[in-house]
């Protein structure tokens, strides 16, 4: 089960967590144990698939601004700024029915831009362009809509 005191996000926020949440009880079948917290300005899942013991730990980091950040140029927008698949899990489409899921919210029920930001790994950036991501200047990459789901 997952902790989460809803009061503690924006409607915008929300309207990610909600769904996300039944996205990974249906993948794990609600065996998963942890939390969904406001961790400073960013929304971060962490739980363990099946028992702690087994070190099966998947995060989510991301961050909802709907309000416009003169420093950062950017206003409306939802980033993912850390997804953490435990290895025996990788390679069964959890990370893109996490792209799904955001996607489709960010565009039809929050109306703002969705990016991937801080990509390290050169393999799963190729994977974000080869579905039509569009890199920016710094290497962030914007999820485009009716890109991603034709």
């Amino acid at each position: 089960m997952l902790e989460c005191d809803l009061n503690e996000f924006s409607n915008n926020e929300l309207a990610f967590i909600i769904p996300l949440i039944g996205l990974f009880n249906y993948r794990f079948n609600n065996d998963i144990h942890g939390s969904v917290v406001d961790s400073v300005s960013f929304v971060r899942f962490e739980f363990f698939i099946g028992e702690p013991i087994n070190n099966n730990t998947l995060v989510l980091q991301f961050k909802v601004k709907d309000q416009e950040n003169v420093c950062e140029g950017f206003c409306n927008y939802v980033h993912i700024s850390n997804i953490l698949i435990p290895p025996s899990y990788r390679r069964q489409g959890i990370a893109n029915s996490i792209l799904a899921v955001m996607t489709l919210v960010a565009h039809t029920k929050v109306g703002i831009d969705f990016f991937i930001t801080g990509i390290v790994n050169d393999s799963w950036k190729d994977y974000l362009l080869s579905i039509g991501g569009l890199e920016d200047g710094v290497g962030d990459v914007q999820i485009d809509y009716n890109v991603f789901f034709e």
